[in-house]
C-alpha cells in the first residue's frame, strides 16, 4: 500500500509541473500577428504612417526581408478581471502595460542557427477584458541578416510587462513562421512608428 501511495504521490506531482507556464500567465495572451497597414509616401516609397489593426487578417507564416527589421502588430488579449474595489479604495490594477517583445528563434529545416533570445522594446497598455494591437520588431536587422540562410524560421514570441499594482508579467509563447527572402521586399516599413 505504501508503494501505491508513493506512485500517486509522484504522479500526481508530475502532473502539476506539465503544467506551469514558465513565468506566462495564461490570463494575458497573444492570439495572432497582423501586417501593417499605413498612408503610402507620394513617392511611391514606404508608407509615411502605419498602424496595427486587430481587424486585419492575421497571419502564422509570412516573409520578411533578411536585410532589415521585421516588425509585426501583436494582438494582445487580457483575460484578468477588474480587481476595483471602490468601497475598499482600491483602484483596478489589474491592466496590463507592455514594456517589451521577446522573441527567439529555431529553424524549422534543421540549419544551427546562432543568433540569441531578442528583447526589443514595445509599449502599449491593454485594459482588462479587452484586446489591443501592439506593434513589435520580432526580428531585428542582425538577427534577420544571420537567418538569411535557413528555409525558414520558428519564432518564439512573448510579450512582457507590468500590471498596474508594478507586478511583472508575461503573455503566453506565440508560435509563427517566418520565410527570409530577397532585399527587394519591404517587410519593415512600419518600424519607426511603432
Amino acid at each position: 500500500m505504501k508503494n501505491i501511495t508513493h506512485w500517486l504521490v509522484l504522479g500526481a506531482a508530475l502532473a502539476l509541473s506539465a503544467c506551469t507556464t514558465k513565468n506566462q500567465a495564461a490570463y494575458l495572451e497573444i492570439t495572432a500577428l497582423v501586417p501593417p497597414s499605413g498612408i503610402a509616401a507620394s513617392d511611391g516609397g514606404a508608407p509615411l504612417a502605419c498602424t496595427y489593426s486587430a481587424n486585419t487578417a492575421s497571419y502564422t507564416q509570412q516573409q520578411f526581408n533578411s536585410g532589415r527589421d521585421f516588425a509585426v502588430g501583436l494582438i494582445v488579449v487580457n483575460n484578468l478581471p477588474d480587481n476595483a474595489d471602490l468601497s475598499l479604495g482600491r483602484l483596478n490594477t489589474n491592466n496590463f502595460q507592455i514594456t517589451q517583445v521577446v522573441t527567439s528563434y529555431e529553424s524549422t529545416d534543421g540549419t544551427a542557427i546562432t543568433a540569441p533570445e531578442q528583447i526589443t522594446p514595445a509599449q502599449g497598455l491593454v485594459v482588462v477584458g479587452t484586446s489591443a494591437a501592439i506593434g513589435g520588431t520580432v526580428i531585428p536587422q542582425p538577427v534577420a541578416i544571420d537567418l538569411a540562410t535557413v528555409a525558414s524560421v520558428r519564432l518564439h514570441i512573448r510579450v512582457e510587462g507590468r500590471l498596474l499594482d508594478g507586478s511583472t508579467a508575461s503573455t503566453n509563447e506565440y508560435l509563427a513562421i517566418g520565410v527570409p527572402t530577397s532585399a527587394n521586399f519591404d517587410s519593415s516599413s512600419c518600424v519607426a512608428s511603432h
